[in-house]
């Protein structure tokens, strides 16, 4: 199986190749915000660096968001661009989804972790004053986690009161790009048996995407890709 896959949502954009569970991974780290003009080519560094075409590619993967309005279009642009030139499918997923899978699959599952701090609250911003979150629940699916909120959008005191009313209840771990900020507007109420920070900080990349995609994207084909935009639009069409 050959999984071509990127993310456009955040700063910087990436891209994956996966073929015989081996994978290729760019990013474009010094070029933030050129997701339209750096996105081709790491493709084609891609296909060089495997030897492959672009004709050999199985399936696509891409994230429909949240993120930045002009990057998540960029993404599904392209995708569904290869998608029709190419006559193979896409599958997507959110980027909240994606975090949430490279952090188990990183994680070590087989202690006591993940008994403790099944709750997971995925928060992400894309660098403005509000952040967007989702919280997940570990468990033994086959894709590992299921959602348990509906996705949100608010500024760090919104946030805050979402996270210490939900720690009242149940331990929550927290990962995202949000995390070390997070913990320290919550010092006051942090508690360790409660509150789990994740050290590193994460966004949404093509690495943790297409690793998902191999697991799950037989179960997303045929699905209909849309961008998801959690945040409403400041323009108001005229009555």
């Amino acid at each position: 199986m050959k999984i071509l896959a990127f993310d456009t949502t955040f700063k910087f954009c990436s891209a994956a190749l996966m073929h015989n569970k081996k994978i290729f991974f760019f990013t474009g780290r010094g070029t933030p915000f050129q997701h339209s003009e750096v996105i081709i080519p790491l493709v084609k560094r891609l296909m060089s660096r495997s030897h492959l075409t672009l004709q050999d590619i199985d399936f696509l993967s891409v994230t429909h968001g949240p993120g930045m309005f002009t990057g998540v279009r960029v993404g599904l642009a392209t995708a569904k661009g290869f998608s029709i030139s190419l006559g193979v499918p896409i599958v997507s997923f959110s980027t909240f989804d994606s975090v949430v899978h490279g952090f188990l699959f990183k994680k070590d599952r087989k202690g006591n972790f993940f008994k403790r701090f099944s709750n997971i609250l995925c928060i992400l911003s894309p660098g403005s004053r509000y952040s967007y979150y989702q919280f997940f629940k570990v468990n033994k699916s086959k894709k590992g986690f299921v959602s348990i909120s509906k996705p949100g959008f608010g500024d760090m005191n919104h946030i805050n009161s979402i996270l210490t009313n939900k720690g009242k209840s149940s331990p929550v771990c927290v990962i995202g790009n949000m995390n070390a900020m997070l913990q320290k507007s919550i010092y006051n109420k942090y508690d360790p048996r409660m509150f789990y920070f994740h050290s590193i900080s994460t966004e949404p990349n093509a690495q943790d995407l297409i690793h998902l995609a191999s697991i799950m994207g037989v179960h997303n084909k045929g699905r209909r890709i849309s961008p998801m935009y959690i945040k409403p639009h400041y323009a108001n069409l005229p009555k």
